[in-house]
C-alpha cells in the first residue's frame, strides 16, 4: 500500500469510493428523469387508449384514428424502453441504456413536429402545448444525462 492509499483509508474512504460517488451522481438524475418519463408515457398511453375506446365513432376521417393508434404504439414502445432503462440503471448494463437513448433521439423530432403543429393550430389550448413542451424538455435533458451515464458505465465495465 502506498502513502496516498493509507491517507485515503485513514479518512474512512476506500480508493473506490470516489468512483462510486461519480457513478451514483450520474445514475441519480437519469433515474429521476426516467421516472418522470415513465409517468408521462403512462399518461399518454392511457389518454390515447381512452380516446380510442370512448370516441371510436367520433373520428370523421380514418387517418385521425390511425394517427391516434400510431401515437399509442409509439408511446407504448417509449414506456417499455423506459422500463428497460430502469433495468439497465439498476444492473449497470450500458447497452440497455443505449436502446432508450437511440429511441429518445428518434422521439425528440417527432415531439418537436407535434409541438409545431399544435402551436400553429388555432383550436389548440395552452395545456397540450405546455405538456408537449415539458415532455420535450425532459427528453432533451434525458439525452444529455443518459449519454454521460452510458459513457461512465461503459468505462467502468472496461476497467473490470
Amino acid at each position: 500500500m502506498d502513502k496516498s492509499e493509507i491517507i485515503i483509508l485513514e479518512n474512512g474512504l476506500s480508493p473506490n469510493t470516489t468512483k462510486l460517488k461519480k457513478k451514483l451522481t450520474l445514475k441519480a438524475p437519469v433515474s429521476v428523469l426516467a421516472l418522470i418519463q415513465l409517468v408521462l408515457a403512462t399518461d399518454q398511453l392511457l389518454e390515447s387508449s381512452v380516446l380510442m375506446l370512448l370516441n371510436t365513432d367520433s373520428f370523421i376521417h380514418e387517418e385521425a384514428r390511425w394517427g391516434v393508434q400510431m401515437m399509442g404504439l409509439i408511446t407504448g414502445i417509449w414506456l417499455l424502453l423506459t422500463l428497460l432503462l430502469f433495468v439497465g440503471l439498476f444492473t449497470s448494463k450500458p447497452h440497455l441504456i443505449l436502446a432508450h437513448f437511440i429511441f429518445t433521439i428518434l422521439l425528440c423530432p417527432l415531439k418537436m413536429a407535434v409541438l409545431m403543429i399544435m402551436h400553429h393550430s388555432p383550436t389548440t389550448t395552452w395545456y397540450p402545448i405546455f405538456r408537449t413542451t415539458f415532455t420535450l424538455t425532459i427528453l432533451l435533458f434525458s439525452l444529455l444525462y443518459e449519454w454521460r451515464c452510458f459513457k461512465e458505465m461503459k468505462e467502468n465495465s472496461l476497467e473490470k
